[in-house]
């Protein structure tokens, strides 16, 4: 691992959020937004498949060797907790590899008031959470999770995919799923939450249709219901989601969505 460990002390002292290592080409980073080339390092396809081996699980690698991606997330000494997205590109492996804070935020960190700390408290409705990729909504929901565990005592159930921000229980008890290694889909892992007598459950991502049918049920039993998807501004969010739907259940969605829809935060990151 001599190889990621040089690389990942070089840029994130720099404050990089991001690392793109492709074999034979040279190592990139995303800083404030911009994608910038580190010098004079070069990995070849060896070096990258060993970094998948001396991170990955073997639940993990035979997911890769399945259906020739995955994703996962490991804590590596001295650099802190990374989540790694390792494809094929051109027939050989490369990967992508976010640097996971080690901070989660308290609500007030990120500009919310006390609307937001009253809805996250409610017992039950739906909290959509909505941004591009890489624009905070992992952050943003960490941040919620964080208040409900140092104020309310709850059972807090995640489906993610991966887990990046790794919860200590304070007052809540968390259980955190992982796709794909430890469930298959996020539908999958909604249906298990019904099981476990959640209060709040969390999906990494709810624009599937069939993991928002689900999300809503959890609403209509009695939890609360936090779900992550692909964001614009707040009537896009619900728009995106209703209109992917075949025309004839758009209206019976729409009137499930409004008697439990509670928040919907959409964001974007300010450019330094």
């Amino acid at each position: 691992m001599t190889e990621l460990l040089k690389i990942c002390q070089m840029v994130k002292v720099k404050g990089a959020s991001d690392l793109h290592l492709f074999p034979d080409q040279p190592v990139f980073y995303r800083l404030h937004g911009a994608i910038v080339k580190l010098e004079g390092i070069m990995l070849n396809e060896d070096q990258i498949k060993r970094i998948i081996l001396e991170t990955s699980s073997p639940k993990a690698r035979e997911i890769l060797g399945r259906q020739r991606q995955v994703t996962y997330a490991e804590d590596v000494e001295t650099v802190g907790r990374l989540r790694f997205s390792v494809f094929l590109d051109k027939g050989k492996f490369a990967i992508a590899i976010r640097f996971i804070s080690e901070k989660i935020f308290e609500l007030e960190d990120l500009g919310f008031g006390e609307g937001v700390r009253k809805v996250i408290s409610s017992p039950s409705g739906l909290v959509l959470v909505g941004s591009p990729s890489g624009e905070g909504k992992t952050s943003t929901i960490a941040a919620l999770l964080n208040f409900v565990n140092s104020h309310f005592e709850k059972s807090i159930f995640t489906i993610e995919n991966p887990v990046e921000y790794v919860f200590k229980d304070n007052k809540s008890a968390f259980i955190q799923r992982s796709i794909p290694v430890d469930i298959s889909n996020f539908y999958n892992g909604l249906c298990e939450a019904y099981r476990v007598d959640p209060d709040v459950v969390v999906s990494d991502s709810i624009n599937y249709s069939d993991a928002m049918d689900q999300a809503l049920t959890l609403c209509e039993s009695g939890c609360m219901v936090i779900g992550s998807t692909e964001g614009g501004d707040c009537h896009q969010i619900l728009d995106r989601l209703i209109s992917c739907r075949e025309p004839a259940e758009r209206e019976a969605l729409r009137a499930r969505i409004a008697s439990q829809l509670k928040l919907i935060i959409s964001q974007r990151l300010v450019p330094r």
